[in-house]
């Protein structure tokens, strides 16, 4: 369960940790975005489910 935590915590940290860059800013932040219309929130006709 820690390393669940300890993962979380790096991306609260834009990939860093103890001031060490560990995984690249711009890819933490590619990787929280969806990338295609269907992942959006919200009404979407092609999907029953609203949370993207």
């Amino acid at each position: 369960m820690r390393d669940y935590g300890r993962f979380a915590r790096q991306f609260l940290e834009d990939g860093g940790r103890d001031g060490t860059q560990i995984v690249q800013r711009d890819w933490v932040a590619r990787s929280t975005r969806p990338f295609a219309p269907h992942l959006e929130p919200g009404d979407n006709p092609a999907s029953s489910w609203t949370f993207g």
